[in-house]
């Protein structure tokens, strides 16, 4: 199914495996469902590749607008993180974080799997409007293929602290491509049509940097309070 609103914001993540269990309560009972009472983060899903020593974790929040990335709750929320999100920052390893505006956004359902895909292009750099269309149009008529979402990174958003360096006035122009499936399978047996059809796109887009992932758990806004607390086991 399309994103709900206008932009997303994708995190993908590596975190100390010796602590895995604890993230993944964390990141599930509190982390996420604390974002989503921010004003315009409405879903977030987290999805997971053990096989990716680097970024092992993905989450996608949809978001309502790009304004909820610079909303003064949720500054004030990545300025003062939890005591229990402050023992966990130090465990992180890589970090990317990437919020969106959304280019293109369709689909029918919610896949199991999804494949994450970061082009890189110049200064500037954005893709034509009935070129995105295509793109999409072209991905999600691929068999085993439910969802296509396309994204320009919005590289004015300020950085999470203590994770995450401001980038620089000249930084490069990315877009982020998702692409869900129904199994992973699917993902790689579409391998050289999804690059067929990324290829295709035109402009100065750079080799495409895939990562598939396996969904793990489905998140909207509205959790109470006294919810999480349960779950916390307070």
């Amino acid at each position: 199914m399309a994103l709900a609103g206008t932009a997303f914001l994708a995190l993908f993540n590596g975190f100390d495996p010796a602590r895995d269990d604890e993230y993944n309560v964390w990141h599930s009972v509190e982390h996420v469902p604390e974002r989503l009472t921010m004003p315009g983060i409405v879903r977030a899903r987290r999805y997971v590749n053990r096989q990716d020593a680097g970024l092992p974790y993905f989450t996608l929040y949809e978001l309502a607008s790009i304004d909820a990335m610079y909303s003064a709750a949720y500054l004030h929320l990545i300025m003062h993180p939890t005591a229990w999100t402050q023992r966990m920052r130090v465990s992180f390893g890589r970090f990317l974080r990437a919020p969106c505006r959304t280019l293109a956004s369709q689909g029918d359902g919610m896949g199991a799997a999804m494949q994450a895909t970061l082009l890189r292009g110049a200064h500037g750099e954005a893709p034509a409007g009935p070129a995105v269309r295509a793109l999409a149009d072209s991905l999600g008529r691929l068999d085993g293929i439910v969802g296509v979402h396309v994204g320009l990174i919005d590289d004015r958003a300020p950085p999470v602290p203590g994770l995450q360096a401001a980038a620089p006035s000249d930084s490069a122009s990315a877009l982020v491509v998702l692409i869900e499936a129904q199994e992973e399978h699917w993902l790689y047996r579409q391998h050289d049509a999804i690059g067929a059809a990324l290829g295709g796109m035109g402009g100065s887009w750079g080799v495409p940097e895939h990562r598939v992932y396996r969904l793990m758990h489905v998140l909207d806004a509205g959790r109470s309070p006294e919810e999480t607390a349960r779950l916390r086991g307070g």
